[in-house]
C-alpha cells in the first residue's frame, strides 16, 4: 500500500459474508455503530496506520471470496475515511499461489487485550509475524511516541482517566490491520531508534469500546 494521500490511511481487507454484497456491507457501515458492519465481514488484515508518502506491507492468506478494502481512519473532522467513499471491492478466484507467508524475525502474539512477546526491536526493517490467539479479531498498529509520552500516557488517555490535551502524542508507524482468531500473517516495518507502542482499535464485541480503551496497548522500544 502506497499512501499518496494528505491524511493516514489503511487498506483493513475484510472478507464479505457468503450471501452477502458490497451493497449490504456499504449499508452497514453508514450505521454509527460499527458491529453492524463487522457482523457482515471477516478481518483479513492488510497495512495500517500508513502516513502521507509512506506505504506498508502485509501479506495474509487469503481463501475465495468477495473482500473490500476499508479505511476507518479519520482526518482532522473526525468523519471516518470510509463516510467519505474510502472503500472498494476486491475478488479473490482462481486457484491458490503456491508458498508460504515469509519468515519472521520478530513474533507478537496477540489476545483480549494485550499484546505479547515482542517489545524490543533493532532499528531498521523487519518482518513481523503476528498470531491472532485471541477470541476476537485484532490489530496491530504501530505509533510513534512523542517526546515524554510514555505508553501509561496513553491507556490513561484511551481509558478516560486523563482528558486529552495539546497536540497528538504518537504518529502513525504502520502495522497490520485487524485479522480473524486463530490466524496468522506478517507484515514489514522500517524503524529508527525511539519509543513506540502497539495499539488496538478493532470494537469489542460486547461494549463496542475499541480494544485500546480495555487496555490493548503494548510498548515497543527500537534501539540497539
Amino acid at each position: 500500500m502506497k499512501n499518496a494521500g494528505k491524511e493516514d490511511h489503511q487498506a483493513q481487507l475484510v472478507r464479505i459474508a457468503e450471501g452477502k454484497t458490497m451493497e449490504d456491507l456499504s449499508k452497514a457501515l453508514q450505521a454509527p455503530d460499527p458491529s453492524a458492519a463487522l457482523a457482515l465481514v471477516t478481518l483479513a488484515g492488510g497495512p495500517t496506520a500508513v502516513p502521507p508518502g509512506a506505504s506498508g506491507s502485509a501479506t495474509v492468506k487469503l481463501e475465495p471470496g468477495a473482500y473490500a478494502f476499508l479505511c476507518f481512519f479519520a482526518g482532522a473532522d473526525g468523519v471516518p475515511h470510509i463516510a467519505k467513499g474510502m472503500i472498494a471491492p476486491l475478488e479473490v478466484t482462481g486457484p491458490a499461489a503456491a508458498g508460504d507467508l515469509p519468515a519472521g524475525d520478530a513474533t507478537v502474539v496477540t489476545v483480549d487485550f494485550a499484546f505479547k512477546g515482542l517489545d524490543k526491536l533493532t532499528p531498521g526493517a523487519h518482518t513481523i509475524t503476528i498470531k491472532n490467539d485471541g477470541p476476537q479479531p485484532h490489530e496491530a498498529g504501530i505509533v510513534k511516541l512523542a517526546d515524554g509520552v510514555t505508553v501509561p500516557d496513553i491507556l490513561k488517555a484511551f481509558t478516560g482517566t486523563a482528558a486529552p490535551s495539546g497536540p497528538p502524542p504518537f504518529t502513525s508507524a504502520g502495522g497490520i490491520g485487524g485479522i480473524a482468531s486463530g490466524t496468522t500473517a506478517t507484515f514489514d516495518v522500517d524503524l529508527p531508534a525511539g519509543e513506540y507502542a502497539f495499539i488496538c482499535f478493532v470494537p469489542d464485541v460486547a461494549t463496542g469500546k475499541p480494544h485500546a480503551a480495555l487496555g490493548m496497548v503494548g510498548a515497543l522500544s527500537v534501539g540497539p
